[in-house]
């Protein structure tokens, strides 16, 4: 990367995206853009939950090992634990990616098959060969929006019941995204990195409530985008995608954006970090 500076709106894996980017030879710029660790309202899961085991689903997707966990919490408080166990025992279980199952197995809870890679794709590539057409089907999600497998079970026949166990918002402390998010709008750094749909939205939420008007970044910076959801994502709110991986992983992502600023003679910023979050 040649010394270039890289934003990076992530939270939950901030510190290791931080240490690729050193690794490769640039400057990482942290302002994490989301908080995606809080539980939703018990009462809203239960009544999920409850909805989940009147239908009885054939098939659960578990898309993340913070949902399995939440869920399982609120099945605990509520005095849902017993039938939800087995609900999944009674279930295929499937696993998007290995840390969704390993939570899954250290909550004493099985998996049968996992998607690999960790993505909207690998899921897809593996349904595809489930017998989901008129099957009931439970989709435990990364968020309060519906993922985008659960329009496409749909549109193959599935009978799908969601469960939305965990909150996505805003960090308490938003001043380090909205500084980056200042920078890439001043073209103060050379690329601003996104490894997910809602660290896009979070970065659009957070510039809207400080009034920075939410628009292209400057053409010097580099847009980069782990996959096709982070990628629709960032297209939906008007931002171009200057980088995308191949296949849509992290590791992929920050090597195509290397490749990229060394090809383009890696135009350099030196600049301070927002509110000291350089890691």
């Amino acid at each position: 990367m040649d010394g270039a500076t890289i934003g990076i709106t992530a939270a939950r894996r901030a510190d290791e995206q931080a240490s690729i980017v050193r690794a490769l030879g640039g400057v990482p710029v942290i302002g994490s853009s989301i908080d995606c660790d809080q539980p939703a309202d018990d009462e809203l899961v239960e009544a999920q939950l409850a909805a989940a085991m009147d239908a009885a689903p054939q098939f659960v997707i578990v898309m993340t090992g913070i949902g399995a966990r939440h869920t399982l919490a609120v099945a605990e408080r509520t005095g849902h634990e017993r039938a939800l166990r087995a609900l999944l025992e009674d279930a295929s279980v499937v696993a998007r990616g290995a840390k969704a199952r390993n939570t899954m197995r250290r909550l004493g809870l099985r998996v049968d098959l996992l998607a690999d890679p960790p993505s909207s794709a690998g899921l897809r590539l593996l349904l595809e060969d489930l017998p989901v057409r008129g099957r009931p089907v439970l989709v435990i999600c990364s968020g309060p929006g519906d993922d985008p497998i659960v329009a496409e079970l749909r549109s193959a026949g599935a009978v799908v019941q969601t469960i939305h166990p965990y909150a996505i918002d805003l960090p308490a402390d938003a001043e380090p995204a909205i500084a980056l998010a200042q920078m890439a709008r001043d073209g103060a750094i050379d690329a601003i990195t996104f490894t997910s749909a809602n660290a896009v939205n979070g970065l659009m939420a957070a510039m809207e409530r400080s009034g920075l008007d939410v628009a292209q970044p400057h053409t010097s910076v580099l847009v980069t985008a782990v996959g096709p959801v982070t990628r629709d994502a960032l297209l939906a709110h008007g931002w171009r995608v200057d980088v995308e991986p191949d296949t849509p992983r992290m590791g992929a992502m920050y090597q195509a954006l290397a490749a990229r600023l060394h090809d383009a003679g890696g135009t350099v910023h030196n600049t301070s970090s927002p509110t000291g979050s350089t890691d």
